[in-house]
């Protein structure tokens, strides 16, 4: 037996529409409600039936229902507090309409008269408004059949469910490169807490260069993806093997980093020093290697005990990077330190680097070095690819020689001898009065030992005493 709504008007059926129905409450107090929001008051058919008999006869379709009255998605089932309030005529019944003059008049009798005017129905103008027009009818079919499919949709969006490998299948068909990349690595980090992410190398090589390219704009980013730290980016390149020699992802890195930068920014210059080392041997269990051994050019069996570094630095900005480093027995040769030399050059070409200069101390195989270069005082450059490179020698370097050999030679100035002794002998007299003439020099300065002798401060200093 197909079910009726009993809203007045509502031409919803169990026949027509596959749409829920809702039974009046037993409860006095929500009975009492539904009943004067649907208009059951009055004369109305359902105004005097008990809340066991609104429950039996009663069914109010869906579409009388705000979707706040619903406790679930397919709305089959009301909240406790759920009334219907949509699509309700504006008055239900027409009835008798009495109106009542009650008037009391007190008398010196003292007696009260009460009057009851009666005005038949049919004499007043129905408030109930037209709510089965076909309009009306087309309208709450429509609105029916929609909310029957959001349902259904509804009901189709909570038994498909889209697995990780749905995403990670999206995203490798509608992305591409770094960018597919990047959304995985977040896709996969979702369900992480901050301190439990876990990145790939190639990931992580790829926020390096992110970083290098701009550290602030790497922040920014991290504020809004899943990135590693600066922290997690230096423990990542601790782990790089850098060997003696050319490294080439170290040019590669480099080369990343100079396709950014300005065109005066790329000048820069060569730096070239030997260090001594104290001669050991251990055992790199990692790489499978014992190391210590001198590799220059080319691997020896002799252990080495100095090495030598080639270091660049900007000239109109304020950058320096190491290049390379080589182990050696006691210094580099003159023919090892111009292959160095040349290939480090090639190298910075090849990567946008424009090389304007070469700087070395005084080394007896860096002054080789030059001769070798063919470099004078006249032509102090040589040239590499069609390009003049500067060489010049460590200016620090040069003072403390000034100072070394005015120490243990006479210095000829316009026919005028200099000698130590005359120094000596000022400082002797100078330091015993009370305002001197020198305050800055001290024995250090006169008399240094082979440490003292390093520090460029003390040579600037004698050098301007004389």
């Amino acid at each position: 037996m197909p079910t009726y709504c009993s809203v007045d008007g509502c031409s919803s059926t169990s026949e027509k529409i596959d749409i829920s129905f809702f039974r009046c409450p037993k409860d006095q107090k929500r009975s009492e409600n539904w009943k004067r929001s649907l208009g059951f008051i009055g004369n109305h058919r359902y105004a005097d039936l008990t809340p066991e008999q609104c429950h039996s006869r009663i069914r109010i379709c869906r579409i009388h229902f705000s979707a706040e009255s619903f406790s679930d998605i397919p709305k089959t089932r009301l909240t406790t507090n759920a009334v219907p309030s949509l699509l309700l005529p504006a008055e239900t019944g027409f009835g008798n309409a009495a109106i009542a003059s009650t008037s009391k008049q007190f008398l010196d009798s003292q007696v009260q008269t009460e009057s009851t005017l009666y005005i038949d129905k049919y004499t007043q103008t129905p408030d109930k408004l037209s709510s089965n027009s076909p309009r009306k009818k087309a309208l709450r079919h429509k609105i029916a059949t929609m909310e029957k499919s959001i349902a259904s949709t509804s009901r189709q969006s909570l038994e498909t469910k889209i697995t990780l490998e749905d995403v990670t299948k999206f995203l490798t068909e509608n992305y591409s490169g770094k960018s597919c990349d990047l959304l995985k690595a977040q896709l996969f980090l979702l369900d992480k807490a901050p301190k439990g992410s876990r990145y790939s190398d190639d990931f992580k090589q790829f926020a390096l260069r992110c970083y290098v390219l701009g550290p602030k704009a790497y922040k920014k980013l991290s504020a809004i993806y899943r990135l590693p730290s600066k922290s997690t980016l230096e423990r990542y390149t601790k782990n790089w093997m850098v060997k003696p020699g050319f490294n080439d992802f170290i040019f590669q890195c480099i080369q990343f980093r100079a396709i950014y930068l300005k065109e005066k920014e790329k000048d820069c210059i060569l730096c070239i020093d030997e260090i001594s080392l104290k001669s050991n041997l251990y055992y790199d269990i990692s790489n499978d290697k014992i190391v210590g051994f001198q590799e220059g050019l080319t691997e020896t069996s002799i252990i080495a005990s100095s090495a030598l570094t080639v270091m660049v630095r900007g000239l109109a900005s304020n950058w320096r990077l190491p290049l390379a480093f080589f182990f050696y027995r006691t210094s580099a040769n003159a023919d090892d330190l111009k292959q160095i030399l040349l290939t480090t050059v090639q190298k910075c070409k090849s990567i946008g680097l424009n090389v304007l200069g070469v700087v070395s101390d005084q080394g007896s195989n860096f002054q080789k070095l030059v001769k070798t270069l063919n470099v004078t005082q006249e032509n102090p450059f040589f040239v590499v690819d069609n390009a003049r490179i500067v060489y010049l020698f460590d200016i620090p370097h040069l003072l403390k020689s000034i100072r070394n050999n005015f120490f243990s030679y006479t210095f000829v100035l316009s026919n005028q001898e200099i000698r130590k002794q005359y120094l000596e002998t000022f400082y002797s007299h100078d330091k015993t009065k009370q305002h001197r003439l020198a305050p800055k020099l001290t024995d250090d300065h006169i008399y240094p030992n082979n440490f003292q002798k390093m520090k460029v401060k003390l040579a600037c200093q004698v050098l301007v005493t004389l």
